[in-house]
């Protein structure tokens, strides 16, 4: 009984030896064929996340037939996730420019005649895809942004016509007129009309106009000016403007035009500082073509028009730049469906100081800000779907301890010398922005009334206005009359009539109003609300930062003391769309990107993971994405900025749905062991086993079979018995 015991133990013993010598061996090969396990299949989730998506996309989805959903939008081109990635890391934004030669077909001046292939190769050297950039950025992020303006230009020679009209125009202000100083609306009305016939896309008017009627105009050289000239001149050294005359101009519509017969002018920093415009900015046509060269051939002529080609094409360039596709402020500039501007004036020990809460003042009394002029301009650049609210408050220091903190620790003062009639010391006071925008951003918002809504689809931007009514000048950080921060604008009026600023501009100072800080606030509130530039700066890539170049700072710009007006151009209303669009447009690809990346570490495609029907639904929501994707380039390339915004907006769905998707094969994904592939199926360690383990089995069959042999006992030599 005992042996059969004993037996039937080592037989169980083997038994389970040999079945974990048989999982020993399984396991390894096991992990080595496959780096994760998926443990179920996804069951059919149609239900679960695609019906809520097709009730919040019934304009994509509810509008497609089965027949379109199946023989569009169903097909599989076969992309990996890593194709799909690449597909998502830039945004192509084609820009088309016309150029538009006026007086170079032997009309106009020096009878120049330039050919539309002369300009190929300057323009196929400086027309290179450009990344869209960012200006004032955080600490460590980035300059650039995933968009790339693809540029598509097109020289072609306008009809002797246009130059004819524009010359008898210009012939019959300059012979009538007593200043040289021509509005800008004599040539612009004629180009306007030109424009709304022939273009559709930006266009560059170069314009070569003979003025053979017009005396003397090497000695008095002629400008353009917003102002009426008869009233301000800024060629009188001894007289200040608030107006600077130029030769380029650009239209509140999308083209810019430079007569380069005109001037030359000169304007920028006075004292120092870059971005001046000299005699040499502009490429005039008398300085490449002699007064000599109308009569007789120049045996220099060739090599003066290869220069004078060269000229042209970067003075086309800088205005692509500066007006064009010009670099943004500030980044992201959300959507939002409501736009609030809170002005808040908050008013000195003035004759009214002690008037109640709210009430107005005169304009004899207090400094003047032109609410009219600031919801007009703000509101035309709106884009589909946003509305604009101005509201106003008026505080004065008896009321307002909080003001008077602000103001008080803001007051800086500086030392320069300055020479008259002997070498003076002078004190100025400034106030310093940073040090008034933190006192003022650690205040309860609720004191102002201006708490930031809990709705993300309505934003309030404050601009503290301090109307001063003391006599002198006092502007931030010595220069700025408002200053733009990412959730206010500081902006300062006093009582002065007039002042100068270090700013020149043929040859006599620029002056500016402190009373009014209307083009100042609506500069700064461009800056904060919708990420625009000043008109004056670009972005270099090759230097890595901001350069300034004041040529097109006039005419109608907010920006600089070169302009009075308060009407935007085209460039600004452009840049406005541009910036919202360019945020909505990285937030969707920055998430998709985040959600391809998310299954990207699993190193598998997803045909390996979801199901058949569920294949479906991802190509069907990525070819849905895609197609989008490239019907908002196309609609940015045509200036259809509401469009290109309803077309990103309304990827939306799609990414959620892929979301969904993606993320709920995820989560049933578990990772196991992984083998190194290189180590062979059966190691040393699981031979080692076998053997050990066959040895131990053979030497229990040995001991069990001899304990199971007959015993014989000898009882003596020839009478033994066997038992």
């Amino acid at each position: 009984g005992n042996t059969e015991s004993t037996f039937n133990m080592l037989s169980k013993s083997c038994l389970r030896l040999f079945e974990a010598l048989f999982v020993l061996l399984l396991i390894p090969a096991c992990l080595c064929r496959s780096p994760v396990t998926y443990y179920d299949q996804i069951n059919d989730a149609r239900d679960s996340f695609m019906l809520p998506e097709f009730a919040g996309d019934a304009v994509q989805v509810n509008e497609l037939t089965e027949r379109d959903l199946k023989e569009t939008w169903s097909q599989d081109t076969g992309s990996s996730l890593k194709d799909r990635l690449q597909l998502l890391q830039e945004f192509e934004a084609v820009t088309a420019i016309d150029v538009l030669l006026v007086g170079f077909d032997g009309e106009g001046a020096g009878k120049i005649k330039l050919e539309e292939k002369d300009f190929a190769r300057y323009f196929d050297a400086i027309l290179d895809d450009h990344k869209v950039h960012i200006i004032s950025t955080e600490r460590h992020q980035s300059h650039d942004l995933p968009v790339r303006n693809k540029y598509v230009y097109r020289v072609k020679k306008a009809k002797a016509s246009l130059h004819n009209e524009l010359q008898k125009a210009l012939t019959d202000h300059l012979t009538n007129a007593q200043v040289r100083a021509v509005p800008y609306s004599v040539v612009d009305s004629i180009i306007s009309s030109h424009f709304e016939d022939q273009s559709l896309s930006y266009t560059v008017y170069l314009l070569n106009i003979a003025l053979p009627g017009v005396a003397k105009l090497d000695q008095f050289p002629y400008g353009y000016i917003l102002a009426d000239p008869s009233s301000t001149s800024t060629h009188d050294p001894n007289k200040q403007s608030t107006d600077c005359g130029s030769t380029v101009y650009a239209s509140q519509d999308r083209y810019v035009w430079v007569d380069l017969t005109a001037g030359p002018v000169t304007y920028g920093p006075q004292t120092s500082g870059d971005g001046i415009v000299t005699e040499l900015t502009i490429p005039q046509v008398k300085r490449f073509i002699p007064e000599q060269a109308q009569t007789s051939p120049n045996k220099d002529y060739n090599l003066n028009k290869q220069e004078f080609i060269a000229e042209l094409a970067n003075l086309v360039f800088s205005a692509i730049q500066h007006l064009i596709t010009p670099p943004l402020w500030r980044f992201p500039v959300p959507y939002v469906s409501q736009i609030t501007v809170q002005i808040i004036t908050i008013h000195d020990k003035g004759p009214h100081a002690d008037d109640s809460h709210g009430k107005q003042a005169s304009h004899s009394d207090r400094g003047h800000l032109d609410i009219e002029a600031i919801k007009e301009q703000l509101g035309s650049v709106l884009l589909s779907g946003q509305t604009l609210n101005v509201k106003q408050m008026s505080l004065s220091f008896t009321e307002c301890e909080l003001c008077v903190s602000a103001y008080t620790h803001a007051v800086k003062s500086h030392t320069s010398n300055v020479l008259t009639d002997a070498l003076r010391t002078q004190v100025h006071s400034y106030l310093d922005s940073h040090e008034m925008h933190d006192w003022l951003e650690h205040f309860d918002d609720a004191f102002w009334g201006i708490r930031q809504p809990p709705n993300r689809q309505e934003r309030v931007i404050p601009v503290f206005l301090f109307d001063l009514s003391f006599n002198h000048i006092l502007l931030f950080e010595r220069f700025y009359q408002a200053v733009s921060f990412p959730d206010m604008v500081l902006a300062v009026q006093t009582r002065t009539p007039a002042a100068l600023v270090d700013f020149g501009c043929n040859n006599g100072q620029m002056a500016f109003s402190p009373q009014s800080a209307t083009r100042p606030v609506l500069a700064a509130l461009l800056q904060t609300g919708w990420g625009v530039a000043p008109t004056h700066l670009t972005w270099s890539e090759f230097h890595g930062n901001a350069l300034e170049n004041h040529l097109w700072a006039v005419a109608h710009t907010p920006f600089g003391y070169f302009s009075h007006s308060t009407r935007f151009s085209f460039a600004q209303r452009d840049s406005a769309a541009r910036s919202v669009i360019y945020s909505e447009l990285n937030r969707t690809l920055s998430d998709m990107k985040s959600v391809m990346n998310q299954f990207m570490r699993y190193n598998r495609e997803l045909d390996e993971v979801l199901t058949l029907e569920e294949q479906l639904i991802f190509i069907r929501r990525w070819n849905l994405f895609k197609y989008k994707l490239d019907k908002a380039s196309s609609a940015l390339s045509l200036q259809g900025f509401n469009s290109t915004l309803i077309y990103i907006r309304s990827m939306r769905p799609d990414l959620r749905a892929i979301r969904t998707l993606v993320s709920s094969v995820i989560h049933k994904i578990r990772t196991s062991f992984i083998c190194p592939s290189d180590v062979p199926t059966v190691s040393i360690i699981n031979i080692a086993v076998v053997v050990s383990t066959v040895a131990v089995c053979a030497a229990m069959f040995l001991l069990w079979y001899r304990e199971k042999q007959p015993t014989v006992t000898k009882r003596t030599f020839g009478y033994g018995k066997f038992n």
